[in-house]
């Protein structure tokens, strides 16, 4: 079937100067690319862009909005939006996805039949940077069984965003009998406040007013993640953060977000991300 990236180029009111690089199979393409053109543009999929660095401001059905440097920007199907004039920038991602995919996700976890995405900006996990960079990984090389793997990373990548945007979707259906959304809230602000310090999980578990053994089960409930791994997914963003300032060596990083040694951070990162800090700094998330 024709690639998703050909279709996109052939619906775009205005063309890129120069041939961009895409990463794309039938239903999802990547785009690099380098032009921001002026609106209306409007595509019968979603789009997701997410820029590198300094960004024009958008509209997005005559709204205005400022988009953030590694944070993901969606557009829904029949939007019409664009920028007030044609910019070029050091380099943005935006991310076509088919309309009737992302919809059979929603409806298989959901059971709604048509996705709604609010406009606006949000934060990217370590885990979407990492299924993002696999995916251009597995495209450009086209290893042994590629498109399985292209398949299983799609949906990795339309799930990811789900849960990090806000949207018409409801709420993860959560065991009432661990549902505490205030003491979740306290400590998840107290780890972001306190993610390169040292304390013990006692000390955690004391601020819900739980024990540990219940605050576990109460915090995953409420997160999907258990309190180490959240604490863990802090740390990466604030290190991403950082290594995209371009502030500090690799090593002042690794202590600043509250890693014991070197190795153990660039393990942590690598895993996270699919990229070792140093590979970081140099791709496109820099």
């Amino acid at each position: 079937m024709e690639l998703l990236a050909n279709r996109i180029l052939n619906d775009m009111p205005q063309r890129p100067e120069d041939k961009c690089e895409f990463y794309s199979t039938d239903s999802i393409a990547f785009f690099k690319a380098y032009d921001v053109f002026p609106g209306p543009a409007e595509f019968d999929k979603y789009e997701f862009v997410i820029p590198s660095s300094a960004f024009p401001v958008l509209y997005v059905d005559k709204r205005e909005f400022y988009v953030e440097k590694n944070t993901l920007m969606p557009v829904n199907p029949g939007q019409s939006h664009g920028a007030r004039s044609h910019y070029s920038v050091p380099c943005y991602i935006p991310i076509f996805i088919d309309k009737s995919l992302v919809n059979q996700v929603a409806s298989q976890i959901f059971n709604i039949s048509e996705a709604f995405f609010e406009n606006g900006t949000y934060r990217i996990s370590p885990h979407l940077i990492n299924s993002i960079n696999q995916f251009m990984y597995e495209s450009k090389h086209k290893q042994l069984g590629y498109e399985f793997v292209l398949d299983s990373l799609t949906t990795q990548i339309i799930i990811s965003i789900l849960r990090q945007t806000d949207s018409n979707l409801p709420a993860y259906k959560l065991d009432n009998h661990y549902r505490d959304t205030n003491c979740v809230k306290r400590v998840m602000e107290f780890l972001r406040e306190n993610y390169n310090k040292k304390y013990s999980f006692e000390t955690v578990a004391q601020i819900a007013n739980y024990s540990p053994y219940h605050f576990i089960k109460i915090f995953k409930a409420e997160t999907g993640k258990t309190p180490h791994e959240y604490l863990i997914d802090v740390k990466i963003e604030k290190a991403i953060e950082q290594l995209g300032s371009k502030e500090g060596s690799i090593t002042e990083v690794c202590f600043s977000c509250g890693f014991n040694s070197l190795n153990h951070f660039t393990g942590v990162f690598k895993k996270k991300t699919g990229l070792t800090p140093t590979e970081f700094k140099k791709s496109f998330f820099k």
